[in-house]
């Protein structure tokens, strides 16, 4: 084994618990800042040509793009639990064996994502809510999306494989490599070349790609995974996968449906609706995703410690990590509700808009403080490879609790029930999460 893994196996089990999270979580949550500076990008340079009904495209692209990330979320999150597993089982075949599955398979499931997007497209321009104004400009960006959907789902399994071995900074990297080129190419294609929404999809798919070359390169020099052929099995690989990444894909779906009965409930309220709905969601991304970011970065340690049945290491990191959510969920909250404001009309400077984006970012961010905890517990049980709890985690605050809540506010409350749905559905959400956890650890006597 090279030095690198060794050392990356002693983080996961003896370096201090609190020294290990940050290591493993800080690259993490940079890099999934990186990753909201990335849709940020788009929706900012968009916003610059002063057309609401091409940023409302964007918003409505939304759904597929994704249900492409749940796919990648398949391999990426259930091979990279699973990896983490082993590697504190010191099953070291099987972790080539596991990078193998869920690179190929990825492969193979995003080039028939292309085909069915770019086969469907006008039912798909259809689903996703578009009105006269925005039909055109949704099916140009979805095109180049379309055409970019095994880029963008290999994107997602590539980094976090990485991710799983410890490899925190590298996804990081990868990530900030990818956010640099789409920076780049935005202005270039936006307004140079006069793509417009175009040119902002044609930008996301370039950069996605040259970020899974560079993912590609370090999978291929890692002397623990390994993406050659030879190790490519099925059997024996496929089922802890799918019960790890199935319910987190499903999350995804269910996301993507949460996402078209909404928008098609707020097309009637008008499109400059979408419009703020857009930018609102992609601003509370940022506290949003500091969430899952440390979510996901103590997954690794978390999963390690629970193969190795180390219960105090397990324990002492979920406890720690608790406190981190709770702690930058209430910063991230203050900070976004004093400011929504000016957040929104730096995207656009359009009134309606910006009155719009205003009250439903407020409302979105309002959970803040509590939401990291639903996070980190649905990370916990796909950890631990509980494929149950960890899928009805993941779909209870998108799916499961969400949707009913929509569908019920908005008939009862019109625009403001659409619009305060899903606060109301995270906290349901958490206290569920919180009841499940305990169970569970009654459950699991050599864990208690």
């Amino acid at each position: 084994m090279s030095k690198k893994s060794t050392d990356r196996e002693a983080l996961f089990r003896s370096v201090p618990i609190s020294k290990a999270v940050w290591a493993l979580c800080l690259p993490n949550i940079l890099s999934m800042l990186t990753g909201v500076v990335y849709n940020l990008v788009d929706m900012f340079f968009i916003g610059r040509i002063g057309d609401p009904n091409q940023l409302a495209a964007v918003s409505l692209s939304g759904p597929i793009f994704t249900i492409l990330m749940g796919f990648g979320n398949i391999f990426g999150l259930g091979g990279g639990a699973f990896l983490a597993r082993s590697m504190g089982e010191g099953k070291h075949e099987r972790v080539k064996q596991i990078s193998s599955f869920c690179f190929w398979t990825a492969v193979g499931l995003g080039v028939i994502s292309a085909a069915v997007i770019m086969g469907g497209m006008n039912p798909l321009l259809d689903m996703v809510g578009t009105s006269t104004n925005t039909r055109e400009y949704t099916r140009q960006y979805l095109s180049w999306i379309g055409m970019g959907a095994p880029i963008m789902v290999l994107n997602f399994v590539g980094s976090n494989l990485i991710r799983s071995e410890g490899g925190a900074k590298e996804t990081m990297i990868g990530q900030m490599m990818g956010t640099a080129i789409n920076i780049i190419l935005d202005p270039i294609l936006i307004f140079v070349c006069k793509m417009g929404v175009q040119g902002a999809a044609a930008a996301t798919v370039f950069s996605n790609l040259c970020a899974d070359i560079y993912f590609i390169v370090l999978l291929n020099r890692s002397k623990t995974q390994s993406l050659a052929l030879k190790y490519y099995r099925v059997k024996e690989i496929v089922g802890p996968v799918m019960v790890v990444g199935v319910p987190a894909s499903l999350n995804n779906v269910m996301m993507s449906v949460a996402m078209l009965i909404l928008n098609n409930k707020l097309v009637k309220f008008g499109d400059n609706v979408i419009a703020g709905m857009g930018v609102a969601g992609k601003v509370n991304s940022i506290a949003f995703m500091l969430l899952i970011a440390i979510a996901f970065g103590v997954q690794p340690l978390l999963a390690y410690n629970y193969g190795a049945r180390n219960r105090d290491r397990f324990h002492g990191a979920l406890r720690y990590t608790a406190l981190m959510q709770i702690i930058v969920g209430t910063a991230g909250t203050i900070l976004i509700e004093a400011l929504a404001g000016p957040l929104v009309r730096f995207f656009i400077d359009d009134a309606d808009v910006i009155k719009h984006g205003t009250y439903i970012l407020r409302a979105m961010n309002s959970t803040g403080p509590i939401l990291g905890l639903l996070f980190l517990l649905t990370n916990l049980f796909q950890s631990m490879g509980k494929g149950v709890p960890s899928m009805i985690l993941s779909l209870s605050r998108s799916g499961i609790v969400y949707i009913p809540m929509l569908l019920i506010m908005s008939a009862l409350f019109a625009y403001h029930g659409t619009i305060w749905a899903q606060p109301v559905a995270d906290v349901i959400a958490v206290v569920l999460a919180i009841l499940m956890y305990k169970n569970s650890m009654k459950k699991d006597k050599e864990m208690q």
